[in-house]
């Protein structure tokens, strides 16, 4: 499986709109959230406000429960798996007796794809512990929502990366470097708030020391992240 840019650009298309969207959707929650209807309220307002996103959206999208009143109809048809997956399904039940036998290729590359991916969400994980009670202990009113930026930053990085990780074992590679890309952007923004709000605070500057240099370590993790992802997909191999 070799990276198409075109599908690259099209995910990243998809995520400005999805983005755009949700940020007029939020805007109108305080208007509508508690009047009758208020899906197709804010349905008629995303129309208007942002028609190209919002048509782009709900083409791609609605399956995946953008605006969708039950989880359930996410579930409501089998899944089908591709060729590759079930490619990979029988591969992996010839060596269901591992022993001493080799694992293929492409399971050693989910392996380490795998471990990688589990030691940067838990770094990410416990800094947004750290973050709620950093926010809540140690800041004063005056930096308190510098406190709350940074939390959101880290949630928003931990979200990128889990779906980044989803799609990549899915074979879904242009989208999971996509969301690679936005895990490695908000953490590398976290960061840069994090050395911001420790020159003015110093009682936060004592406690992150040791935590920044996981945190410049789980950068570089990401960026090795996004480097398999190239390299999978320029293989031509499939997991």
């Amino acid at each position: 499986m070799s990276f198409d840019n075109s599908k690259i650009a099209k995910c990243e298309k998809l995520l400005r709109a999805k983005n755009r969207c949700d940020e007029v959707k939020f805007g109108l929650l305080s208007r509508f959230a508690e009047l009758p209807a208020s899906v197709e309220l804010m349905k008629m307002n995303l129309k208007e406000k942002c028609p190209e996103e919002y048509a782009l959206v709900s083409r791609t999208e609605t399956e995946d429960g953008f605006f969708s009143d039950s989880l359930e109809s996410s579930f409501d048809s089998e899944a089908e798996l591709s060729p590759e997956e079930n490619s990979l399904v029988d591969d992996l039940m010839e060596h269901q007796n591992f022993g001493s036998m080799e694992l293929p290729k492409y399971a050693k590359m989910l392996e380490s794809f795998d471990a990688r991916g589990r030691r940067i969400a838990s770094v990410l994980f416990q800094s947004v512990l750290d973050w709620s009670n950093i926010n809540s202990i140690l800041l004063t009113d005056k930096f308190r929502l510098s406190g709350i930026r940074i939390l959101f930053l880290f949630s928003r990085a931990m979200a990128f990366l889990n779906d980044s990780m989803t799609d990549g074992v899915s074979m879904e590679l242009p989208r999971a470097l996509v969301y690679g890309r936005r895990s490695l952007f908000f953490t590398n923004l976290a960061i840069g708030e994090i050395k911001k709000l420790s020159e003015v605070c110093p009682p936060v500057k004592g406690i992150i020391t040791a935590r920044m240099k996981e945190l410049y370590l789980v950068a570089d993790e990401l960026q090795d992240h996004l480097i398999s992802i190239y390299k999978i997909g320029e293989s031509g191999e499939s997991f």
